[in-house]
């Protein structure tokens, strides 16, 4: 699906207002103001990425190849609406709620999907709340709680930028959607849609997760099984296509020698 830009996008006019800094930071137009903090949301919601830095926007704002030169005020006054947070002012009460139980296995599977920049990044809250809804209103309609980390993060990135999959998992912890393990197998719990939090993975989901993972190893044997098995048929193949053809030319030799 294409992203829709608004109307005045197409303006050169009124882009021209738009893109130009403020006058004043004591007084900022909230026609000015509304527009961007409207098309930050519409964007971010677009590229399933609620988290996004200032020189992304610049990127994914830019009108003729021009970045709006307000942007730093607007989103000055979105976080003081609170739309927008410091993703940093996110993690200080993370860390404050003690989400030690991320310094596990799990944080450094997600690291090693997309590392994390020293570039500030910030929160664009609407867009992280769709994100969280939509993850366990899935996860609801297919009633499967129990995953491992792999079924995890492929479920997550159907509905988050992979940059942002990390923190996304994050936030879902904090707001105590999921529970994580990673002692002897990776696994994520979710909340059940009769419960407010996620419950503790107890020694069943344990001996579960270890079953999900032995038959994921197999399905994978078998994948790999059958890709060779079907490398083998086709060589076969035509192994037998140049045989016959060898021996149509023989069968010719033969019959013009005679």
């Amino acid at each position: 699906m294409v992203f829709k830009w608004p109307s005045e996008w197409r303006d050169a006019d009124a882009m021209s207002y738009f893109i130009s800094d403020f006058a004043s930071t004591a007084v900022r137009p909230s026609r000015k103001l509304n527009f961007w903090s409207s098309l930050i949301c519409a964007v971010c919601q677009y590229r399933k990425t609620p988290f996004v830095s200032i020189s992304e926007l610049k990127r994914c704002l830019a009108w003729r190849g021009v970045a709006p030169q307000c942007l730093e005020g607007v989103l000055d006054e979105m976080q003081n609406k609170r739309t927008v947070l410091k993703l940093d002012k996110l993690t200080e009460t993370w860390s404050q709620w003690g989400l030690g139980v991320l310094a596990s296995p799990l944080t450094s599977v997600w690291r090693r999907i997309i590392p994390d920049t020293s570039e500030q990044k910030f929160v664009v809250i609407s867009v992280l709340e769709e994100c969280r809804s939509k993850v366990i209103n899935s996860v609801h309609h297919n009633d499967n709680i129990l995953f491992t980390i792999q079924e995890w993060n492929d479920l997550v990135l159907t509905f988050v930028h992979p940059s942002n999959l990390e923190n996304v998992n994050k936030y879902l912890v904090f707001r105590r959607d999921l529970t994580v393990y990673g002692d002897p197998v990776s696994l994520v719990k979710v909340r059940a849609s009769n419960e407010k939090v996620a419950s503790t993975i107890s020694q069943v989901d344990i001996a579960i997760g270890k079953a999900k993972v032995t038959r994921d190893a197999l399905y994978s044997q078998i994948k790999q099984l059958s890709g060779k098995v079907n490398e083998l048929l086709t060589a076969a193949g035509r192994l037998k296509t140049r045989t016959r053809l060898c021996l149509i030319s023989v069968v010719r030799r033969c019959m013009r020698d005679h």
